[in-house]
């Protein structure tokens, strides 16, 4: 890939020079579509400088937590600290209580989602002549055979533009697993 940087900042300069001879006449049908294939690879190359940062800082975090203990338990409190709702406030009512506050949740999702109410009215699929699929299968858990098979079936798959690192991403956990 080399210097990523580097690259997003000469196609940057690039696509800036070719922006302001747009200004002054009209590109050619070639500067055009090089100018729209460099605007997706800017794209690409910013996401993926992100990406790297991403993965430096999580290295750094790790690195730093698996020296130091408590580093860990500062980002541990901190986690808890953040996590943590110290009150709600229901209309004009302020609950601190965990009860109140577990009470306060509840309501608000079976506000929001509503409940199973009792139909009036159905429907007999068997005397419609329909036929009747029995779809219990759908509500067991995936094996573990199902996601290893439908990984290696994704990442025989071909992949172009930016998808290109999930496909690596895949092929890498096929290899770790076989290995």
């Amino acid at each position: 890939m080399g210097n990523v940087k580097l690259q997003l900042e000469i196609a940057k300069e690039i696509l800036h020079r070719l922006e302001i001879a747009r200004d002054s006449r009209d590109l050619s049908d070639r500067e055009e579509n090089f100018r729209k294939k460099l605007k997706l690879h800017c794209l690409g190359l910013a996401s993926f400088e992100r990406t790297i940062a991403r993965l430096r800082s999580r290295i750094l975090y790790l690195r730093e937590g698996d020296a130091n203990t408590s580093f860990f338990h500062q980002q541990a409190r901190f986690r808890k600290k953040k996590n943590f709702i110290a009150k709600l406030q229901v209309g004009e009512q302020i609950i601190v209580d965990q009860e109140g506050k577990q009470e306060a949740v509840l309501q608000f999702y079976e506000n929001l989602l509503g409940t199973v109410e009792v139909r009036d009215h159905t429907i007999d699929l068997e005397a419609l002549g329909l036929q009747q699929h029995d779809l219990s299968v759908l509500e067991e858990p995936f094996s573990e055979e199902e996601v290893w098979f439908t990984v290696k079936k994704y990442a025989a798959r071909s992949s172009t533009g930016t998808g290109w690192l999930h496909q690596t991403f895949l092929q890498n956990l096929l290899e770790y697993s076989q290995g």
